[in-house]
């Protein structure tokens, strides 16, 4: 599902419109069994909520994560994963570096 994206791959769920208020974002976020987030007050809401979190960022993202190696856990919050750019806006090769991470161990 998506909460906060208006450009989504096919099958992507949006509930956007479902959302009314900030207890029902951390509604949706402690059901998902991992969250993909960006840099932001959600990322740091599943963090506090203990759900898996993958956060993506800029290599010059503010100091929560900016000491955090890419593809490793937070200092922060012990299930959020980091996956930080080497350059701004260059997006594919951390996401793609997280999902083979994500499906290592998996026959997909």
């Amino acid at each position: 599902i998506c909460l906060g994206s208006s450009s989504n791959p096919p099958g992507m769920v949006d509930v956007r419109g479902d959302i009314e208020n900030w207890e029902d974002t951390l509604a949706l976020l402690s059901l998902s069994s991992l969250n993909f987030c960006s840099c932001s007050s959600v990322a740091h809401a599943s963090g506090s909520l203990g759900q898996p979190t993958f956060v993506y960022t800029r290599p010059d993202a503010y100091f929560t994560w900016n000491s955090t190696p890419r593809g490793e856990l937070s200092d922060w919050y012990e299930n959020v994963r980091v996956w930080k750019t080497s350059e701004i806006g260059q997006w594919n090769q951390v996401i793609d570096q997280s999902l083979n991470y994500l499906y290592k161990d998996r026959d997909v």
